[in-house]
């Protein structure tokens, strides 16, 4: 009886350190896509001006990748540091899903600081550049007025911060869901070679 007791114990101590070991690896991984996503966000709101806002989804885009391809190495890190655990496809795509939706809220939190202390005037900004981008390319009037009924339609919306933070959010989620998949994908691909 006395054996089954410690054998619970142990089972329940390695427990514990699978959890607390894969809460490191989350807050450490999760961190590092964090300080990424928004140090490039800030960086391409701030060459918005200079490099335009097309070049700037560009740069958006380009450095959600970057800070989510941290999905795959944290993967990497995990697994490396339990070797014991099964390299499952459903637990590789939850890790990369939650260092996702740490490093998105973030990316939100930062974006609605930045939005009302030092962009407030960003929907005036854009719309002109809509404007002048539709102008340029022979738009009649009526698409350029519907555009500016548009472009005022969302800068109402974003004055609600649960709206701002909503949209804001659907922004980087997609692109970490799919370098999650990727991530988990090559797991799956590694472990059977």
């Amino acid at each position: 009886m006395r054996g089954l007791g410690y054998k619970s114990l142990q089972i329940v101590y390695r427990l514990h350190l699978k959890i607390s070991t894969m809460k490191k690896n989350l807050v450490k991984y999760g961190t590092i896509s964090s300080v990424l996503i928004v140090g490039l966000m800030t960086l391409s709101l701030t060459l918005d001006s200079k490099i335009g806002y097309d070049a700037s989804y560009i740069v958006g885009y380009a450095s959600m990748i970057i800070s989510f391809s941290v999905i795959y190495f944290a993967l990497l890190s995990y697994y490396k540091i339990n070797p014991e655990i099964k390299k499952t496809f459903l637990k590789s795509l939850s890790i990369g899903l939650l260092i996702t939706l740490i490093a998105s809220v973030v990316y939100v939190v930062v974006w609605i600081i930045l939005y009302y202390t030092v962009f407030p005037d960003f929907w005036d900004n854009y719309g002109a550049h809509m404007v002048e981008k539709l102008s340029k390319s022979g738009a009649s009037d009526a698409e350029v007025l519907k555009q500016v009924a548009t472009i005022k339609e969302y800068k109402e919306m974003y004055k609600n911060p649960l709206i701002n933070g909503a949209y804001t959010f659907m922004e980087p989620l997609p692109v970490g869901i799919l370098i999650s998949l990727i991530s988990a994908t090559i797991m799956q691909v590694k472990k059977k070679l």
